[in-house]
């Protein structure tokens, strides 16, 4: 469910979240939206969470530091932007 701190709506659902819970969560600072169906939770990297946000993609290093391995330090984030 917890994806490096992103959550989906459905995935909320699934583990028996309502809307009411969730905006409860997003009120008390538990859960940022991020856009329409996507959150985040406060343990989430903010750059990530700035790309995720306007509908790129995390990728190239920045996927890979999240999965584990080592990568050379890098300066900004690395994603995919569909547009």
């Amino acid at each position: 469910m917890w994806h490096f701190g992103f959550l989906r709506i459905d995935d909320l659902h699934r583990e028996g979240y309502g809307r009411r819970e969730i905006d409860r969560l997003v009120t008390a600072g538990e859960l940022s939206r991020l856009r329409r169906g996507l959150y985040a939770t406060p343990t989430v990297n903010a750059a990530l969470a700035a790309v995720v946000a306007r509908g790129a993609r995390v990728g190239c290093l920045s996927a890979a530091d999240l999965h584990g391995p080592w990568v050379p330090p890098t300066s900004g984030v690395h994603c995919y932007a569909p547009w």
